[in-house]
């Protein structure tokens, strides 16, 4: 059923459980890891304006993630705001850049900023999609650094238990 469609769009309580859920339950993440399209997860809250906020860490993940978000026009009239986070180093710049580029050939004008910190990238996001009112985050499911950890790891599990808005992912 999945191979008929280029997106999925899905609750992360999609076995509909009758009590509050945290996170996205295991057929969502089933969907994720095995499946071979794009997933739009819904945030508990609608967001029709603002910018997509991007999480690029220069990784084949984030690459795909960001091409398919272009592609089927997940950014719509929007702009792009691209966010690097990285522990150490000034390529932090370079790879924000790379993705600005791509989506210039898209069309679609976007911010660069780079975050050299050691902090947790799950949080820098969720603050700065909060300051930006960001109405979708593009990621790719797991990466570099933060997201570097297995399909479901620790940062991309807090973002899927706290993030108010819509994730896009594609690994």
């Amino acid at each position: 059923m999945i191979e008929t469609c280029d997106l999925l769009v899905t609750g992360r309580d999609a076995e509909f459980h009758l009590e509050p859920l945290d996170g996205v339950t295991p057929l969502v993440e089933h969907v994720i890891a095995r499946g071979c399209r794009p997933v739009v997860v819904t945030g508990p809250t609608v967001i029709e304006d603002g910018p997509v906020l991007v999480a690029y860490d220069g990784s084949a993940p984030a690459a795909r993630a960001l091409q398919l978000a272009a592609v089927l026009g997940m950014f719509g009239s929007s702009s792009a705001h691209i966010l690097t986070v990285q522990g150490e180093g000034a390529n932090a710049w370079q790879i924000a850049a790379r993705a600005r580029d791509f989506l210039a050939l898209h069309d679609v004008k976007a911010e660069i900023e780079a975050c050299v910190s050691s902090d947790d990238p799950a949080g820098i996001l969720m603050k700065h999609a909060a300051e930006i009112k960001s109405r979708l985050l593009v990621m790719g499911a797991f990466g570099h650094r933060g997201f570097r950890e297995i399909l479901f790891g620790s940062c991309t599990r807090r973002l899927f238990d706290s993030a108010p808005l819509p994730l896009f992912i594609y690994h």
